[in-house]
């Protein structure tokens, strides 16, 4: 009932700091989706003790809610209420989801430049992420701005956490295939150690320290 009632007081500020814009799936439409997917999940969250609340958040930051999260982090702007909220429950939901195994990771990065990596390496400067950076386990090649291709640190050392294991990125979409979504924790430092100019798509090649 606790952890009901929890859910229910988020679920409250989101539509009063959001009153209009349940269109783009801030509170009615993510609601549907943890309808359908939290009873499927129950044993998952129970084994990892990951709260309804939590989940919620998990299922905004693999939607199109994201970047409302993650652009005051990125940015150093004061976040509302809401989003704070939801930061902190996803800061718990990381704290709870094993770390990764993988040996690399990948990303698209629609936020920076390759001058802007350019620019940290010449300055011998590490990339510190301030928000939750995503990353997979799949490299799909499809990058529209810049690959990032990511040596995470190995065994418990990493700050990156396996969140496909408690839900999979595009796992209910048919025909859809599953971004097998990997986060790192906050303020995660980052060395670059190469870039290859490509063409079409620049790669830049990251060491996290």
């Amino acid at each position: 009932m606790e952890q009901e009632k929890e859910y229910n007081d988020f679920i409250a500020l989101g539509r009063k700091c959001y009153p209009k814009q349940d269109d783009k799936g801030i509170t009615n439409f993510n609601s549907v989706v943890l309808d359908n997917v939290y009873p499927k999940k129950i044993d998952i969250l129970d084994n990892y003790g990951v709260t309804k609340c939590e989940l919620f958040a998990l299922i905004m930051m693999e939607g199109f809610f994201s970047e409302c999260i993650q652009r005051p982090l990125v940015f150093g702007l004061k976040p509302n209420s809401f989003i704070k909220r939801c930061i902190y429950y996803f800061d718990s939901l990381l704290s709870k989801t094993p770390k990764t195994s993988s040996v690399v990771l990948y990303r698209q990065d629609h936020f920076n430049s390759v001058e802007y990596y350019k620019d940290l390496k010449n300055k011998r400067k590490h990339y510190i992420c301030a928000s939750f950076l995503t990353a997979s386990t799949d490299d799909y090649d499809n990058s529209r701005s810049v690959k990032l291709v990511i040596r995470p640190k190995l065994g418990c050392k990493t700050k990156a956490h396996d969140i496909y294991r408690i839900m999979n990125h595009g796992e209910d979409i048919k025909e859809a295939i599953p971004e097998n979504q990997v986060n790192f924790e906050r303020n995660t430092e980052i060395e670059i150690t190469g870039i290859d100019e490509k063409p079409n798509i620049p790669v830049v090649y990251l060491n996290e320290i």
